[in-house]
């Protein structure tokens, strides 16, 4: 087992993963830190918790719409096996994330 410090907020965290994931979950704690940051810059430090619980929310709901799109896109009918159109759809998805974390953002400010 390999040993990964990533950053978050400004604050190491060493994690436990399989030797040879070590790049992929390096770049993981990246993508989790410039969510936060984004935050951050939104709404100032609220706390270390309540930001980390408010970027797991939205990535989960991002998680669950592109799930959600994917399925549609396989069940329909018009789609072509090579998913035509995944990526606007994935686009629009990013897109409504963002305006839901500006949102949240408002409300917190």
């Amino acid at each position: 087992m390999a040993l990964v410090e990533i950053t978050i907020n400004d604050r190491g965290y060493q994690v436990v993963c399989e030797d040879g994931k070590e790049e992929h979950l390096s770049q993981l704690g990246l993508q989790i830190d410039e969510r936060v940051q984004s935050l951050v810059a939104s709404i100032g430090q609220v706390g270390e918790s309540r930001l980390l619980a408010m970027v797991s929310l939205v990535l989960a709901d991002e998680l669950q719409s592109a799930l959600g799109d994917i399925g549609e896109l396989k069940s329909s009918t018009h789609v072509k096996p090579s998913f035509q159109g995944v990526e606007e759809k994935l686009i629009s998805v990013i897109d409504g994330a963002v305006e839901r974390i500006e949102n949240v953002s408002r409300q917190l400010s």
